[in-house]
């Protein structure tokens, strides 16, 4: 079940704690989903939000069916329609292939990367989703605003 925002503290820690970070930058807003028993299977985490962006990360339980399209079209009607930010960054680590193979599925664009980006040396690779780009995107053909 989709819960969209509400229990945003709760989400927020669960999601943390499945990506390994002590917490995003600046402020954040969650969008969530449930399974039958209410505990959390995926959640998606807008940071470093501002009236026009916001970076966007994800947290899911395995096999929890957190890419379902109806959640992932959920989570972006709610950043795009409800929210009306113009873009979303996804900034992901080049040692976590699934992401950097999923991004792109998802609609996003490969714009570069920023190289030994996180502590451990990591590179960082940037992946931005556009407003535009979303409103014609698949999970929005015949959808109004």
């Amino acid at each position: 079940m989709i819960i969209g925002n509400d229990r945003k503290d709760e989400a927020l820690l669960w999601a943390r704690s499945r990506m390994g970070l002590e917490g995003p930058c600046g402020p954040c807003l969650t969008f969530s989903r449930v399974d039958k028993d209410n505990n959390f299977c995926a959640v998606f985490v807008f940071s470093d939000l501002n009236e026009y962006s916001a970076c966007i990360h994800y947290a899911g339980r395995p096999g929890g069916h957190g890419f379902a399209p109806d959640f992932v079209a959920a989570a972006f009607d709610y950043a795009f329609i409800t929210l009306g930010l113009s873009r979303l960054t996804g900034p992901t680590r080049g040692s976590n292939p699934l992401a950097l193979r999923i991004a792109p599925k998802f609609g996003f664009t490969h714009e570069g990367v920023m190289r030994k980006a996180f502590v451990d040396g990591d590179d960082c690779h940037i992946f931005g989703f556009l407003r535009e780009d979303y409103l014609n995107h698949k999970w929005r053909k015949g959808k109004s605003l």
